[in-house]
């Protein structure tokens, strides 16, 4: 369903200890050459016009319908959205699980049914997420390994992560993408 996906619409939220406010909107394109456009969203619940639980939505590219795929459940506060090579949903949330040290949650793009691929471990609030070539995921998190700003690889099957990266010369991580190619 999300193979030939055009773009995704990545809300990244502001770091206030709320995260209830929208830091900024960024459309990235996944693969131009293949894409029918359909973007997914994830919404955070809270502000006075947010839905009553977090959530993943899809939209139309033609029509602009939004269609809820999964809500409530694990999520918390969902900060990032990608699609994996399956065509699978994957949500990086700052705030989800035990302890509220966040996570990745795979939602399958049809039913919704959430499921946990990564959490605890070494992550603090970890806030954007991209799919390499491999299929392995790339999570970065501003206050991971004693609050130092850090790259993950999590392997997506057994949900273990390693260091890529961390420390200086990071200062605040935003995001994260991988070069087509690399």
């Amino acid at each position: 369903m999300f193979g030939n996906l055009a773009g995704l619409v990545r809300a990244q939220w502001a770091r206030a200890a709320d995260r209830t406010q929208p830091a900024r909107l960024v459309v990235a394109a996944e693969d131009q050459d293949a894409n029918d456009g359909t973007a997914v969203v994830v919404e955070q619940a809270g502000f006075v016009s947010a839905p009553a639980a977090p959530r993943a939505v899809r939209i139309d590219p033609a029509s602009g319908a939004r269609t809820v795929v999964s809500s409530g459940g694990s999520f918390i506060s969902p900060v990032d959205v990608t699609i994996d090579h399956d065509g699978n949903i994957l949500v990086v949330d700052a705030n989800a699980f035990t302890g509220f040290s966040g996570g990745v949650i795979r939602v399958h793009p049809v039913s919704g049914v959430q499921s946990v691929v990564s959490s605890g471990g070494s992550f603090n609030s970890p806030i954007a997420i991209a799919v390499e070539a491999d299929g392995s995921l790339l999570i970065a998190d501003n206050k991971a390994t004693s609050g130092e700003p850090t790259l993950f690889r999590v392997n997506p099957t057994t949900g273990d992560q390693r260091i890529l990266a961390s420390g200086m010369p990071f200062r605040s991580l935003t995001g994260v993408k991988v070069v087509p190619g690399t």
